[in-house]
């Protein structure tokens, strides 16, 4: 609310054209006086109950608790149109000087309509109330029927809201949907929100630094830029992973087909007794196989997922941050990247990864045909080992270092390493 001092250049209400004293500055530039003001408050029926939407266009501005108490006590005091019963209404100021024009079924109205949207076109009207000077006429057919039923916040929040004609296109807060989305929190870099976030006491970013949307996408064009950088060094950094797993899987299978050989060749002297080990270990070594390659293809098709939503992130900040769009869907798609791409990277830092190869069998293959020469009895041992192996092996990455295996006949430790 602003009162203008004695003594300056006398303003004017931007829709009655009457001269202000007090009055309503809005953030579109349009200065009202309380009536008007106080008619925009009533028209634009917010949740809040403090949002102005300006008469001339269609700006928005928040108002502080004063200025919307005050406004609303302008409302109780000014009579509503549907009380008014009388079929002609005049000026108090020019009532002595109009005369009633001839014809029935017509009314004088004032020097301006408040509300353009609730009443018919200009080119409507007759020529006489295109003149400023004196009322108005237009046909009693044309006069628009003003609903006065006001309707409670928890009514609006009961029904569901719908948006149509002009507000499908506006960008709603999050944490209010009834509110559009005019500014953006620089200290969080969040989605887009409204004025209650930051006015409110116990708003989320209250005393945070906010700016409005179309400066903080000027302001935030470069950080889109860095931020496609950067996802594109971990768009790297994931085709190297995957790369080192595809060796991974070659050195498993080349490891699983090394161990399969020096156990078949180390049980083939000894076939006649040892047919029921030989298929045991042969079905460990399968399951170890199979387990390990399976936890790679997971992991691969994981790494696959999140290159998609890279290259996606990509496309969505080349489409939307680069390109002179919406302020408000370009600033959310850069707040959405940007956390999807601290998210991967997080993912990426805490997975340990363990590309050494696996040389598990080939000390155990060596061991066993040296020994099997010797002790062929002493393969219980060996079968324990084994199956120690292939518990650990489920998980490869998980494998470190190597611990000895022995086993003791007749005096001779048979040492295999695992």
């Amino acid at each position: 609310m602003a009162t203008y001092a004695r003594g300056s250049p006398p303003s004017r209400c931007a829709e009655c054209g009457n001269v202000l004293v007090d009055a309503l500055v809005l953030s579109c530039g349009h200065d009202l006086c309380l009536s008007c003001a106080a008619s925009a408050l009533r028209q634009t029926r917010s949740l809040s109950g403090r949002t102005v939407r300006c008469l001339l266009c269609p700006s928005i501005t928040e108002l502080c608790e004063e200025a919307a108490k005050t406004l609303l006590n302008q409302n109780r005091s000014t009579p509503q149109v549907s009380e008014v019963q009388a079929e002609v209404a005049i000026l108090p100021n020019s009532a002595s000087n109009l005369k009633s024009p001839a014809g029935l079924g017509q009314v004088l109205y004032p020097p301006r309509i408040p509300n353009e949207r609730s009443c018919p076109r200009r080119d409507a009207e007759s020529p006489q109330s295109m003149d400023s000077s004196g009322p108005r006429v237009v046909p009693r057919t044309h006069i628009p029927a003003v609903s006065t039923t006001s309707v409670s916040p928890k009514q609006w929040r009961d029904e569901e809201q719908v948006w149509h004609g002009r507000t499908v296109h506006i960008f709603r807060c999050p944490e209010h949907p009834e509110e559009p989305a005019t500014y953006f929190c620089a200290t969080c870099e969040c989605p887009c929100i409204c004025a209650e976030c930051v006015i409110q006491k116990n708003g989320v970013h209250r005393d945070h630094e906010v700016m409005r949307v179309a400066r903080a996408h000027e302001v935030l064009k470069s950080r889109a830029g860095a931020l496609l950088d950067e996802a594109i060094a971990l768009e790297d950094d994931f085709a190297m992973v995957g790369d080192r797993i595809a060796w991974r899987r070659k050195d498993i299978e080349r490891a699983a087909a090394r161990g399969r050989a020096s156990v078949r060749s180390a049980f083939a002297r000894v076939r006649a007794q040892l047919n029921e080990r030989e298929a045991e270990l042969l079905e460990s070594l399968d399951a170890y196989e199979s387990g390990s390659l399976s936890n790679l293809d997971s992991g691969h098709a994981e790494y696959g997922t999140r290159l998609n939503e890279l290259r996606r992130l990509q496309e969505n900040l080349r489409a939307r941050c680069r390109n002179d769009g919406d302020a408000v869907e370009a600033l959310n798609t850069y707040s959405a990247a940007k956390a999807a791409i601290a998210s991967l990277r997080e993912a990426f830092r805490q997975e340990e990864f363990n590309s050494a190869p696996p040389e598990e069998f080939i000390g155990l293959a060596g061991s066993a045909r040296a020994e099997l020469d010797l002790h062929a009895e002493g393969l219980a041992s060996l079968e324990e080992a084994v199956a120690s192996l292939c518990e650990r092996g489920v998980e490869p990455e998980r494998v470190k270092g190597s611990a000895g295996v022995s086993m003791r006949r007749n005096g001779t430790n048979f040492v295999g390493r695992v």
